[in-house]
């Protein structure tokens, strides 16, 4: 009540606090934060694109390959940092229902790109049929094969048969999970890179909470933290006396 830019952020595990969500972005080659934001949506889904963009909008795109965890899960974000010339590795999450319900999920269909169609796990192909509705996002997929086939009771309750759904972010989805299944340690090094600060910022330093009050304070005190542990990052590299005589020049 102190703090009206504050909210109540959910935390896994633990029970909530009213604070704010800080992100981070780090540098894998020297460790080195180069990038943050303070926002008060406890979700990160909103925030891969903008955070990717605080990277790539210089003179010089360094950045090639982008590690996040599930909570920044976003079809059309994922899509969107692509065409930036930056991959994403990202844990794929599966939002379907049919899976924990007994039946087949979507991720049991494979997807056929040079036939524009999806073939389920008897073998029938099921082909592009109309869109949902003026300008949607998504088109449909099914096949009248579903009449006769003996797999139907583990596959749909519709009485119309399966129906598939793609949109147009499918296909930059798809492109990751295949990255991620070729690159199975991405997530062991984002935890390395990107939580590292954060144990130094709270359990080393005692920084646990801000000081301050309102979304363009806490923004500052933030950026002056986050300073100090570049600086002190940068020393540990170069050495003390190489940053003391860069700082003065």
């Amino acid at each position: 009540l102190t703090d009206k830019d504050s909210r109540l952020m959910q935390k896994r595990n633990r029970p909530p606090v009213v604070g704010y969500n800080v992100q981070t972005v780090v540098d894998e080659e020297h460790k080195l934060i180069v990038a943050y934001d303070i926002t008060s949506n406890a979700n990160d889904k909103t925030h891969l694109l903008p955070m990717v963009r605080k990277i790539v909008d210089g003179e010089e795109n360094i950045t090639q390959e982008v590690v996040a965890d599930s909570g920044y899960y976003n079809g059309e974000h994922i899509l969107e940092v692509e065409k930036l010339g930056v991959k994403t590795y990202i844990p794929h999450v599966n939002t379907s229902s049919s899976k924990s319900n007994g039946r087949y999920d979507k991720e049991q269909f494979v997807y056929l790109s040079q036939q524009d169609a999806y073939q389920c796990p008897s073998g029938n192909i099921l082909e592009r049929s109309y869109r949902e509705k003026a300008g949607s996002k998504r088109v449909f997929y099914k096949t009248p094969s579903c009449k006769q086939c003996h797999q139907r009771p583990a596959c749909t309750r519709n009485k119309a048969g399966r129906v598939i759904y793609r949109n147009k972010y499918d296909a930059a989805v798809e492109r990751m999970k295949k990255r991620n299944q070729d690159n199975p340690g991405a997530q062991k090094k984002r935890k390395a890179l990107v939580e590292h600060p954060y144990g130094t910022l709270k359990h080393n330093w005692g920084y646990g909470h801000f000081l301050l009050k309102g979304k363009q304070k806490v923004n500052g005190e933030m950026g002056l933290m986050l300073l100090a542990y570049n600086m002190k990052r940068m020393m540990n590299i170069f050495g003390e006396a190489a940053v003391k005589k860069f700082v003065e020049i």
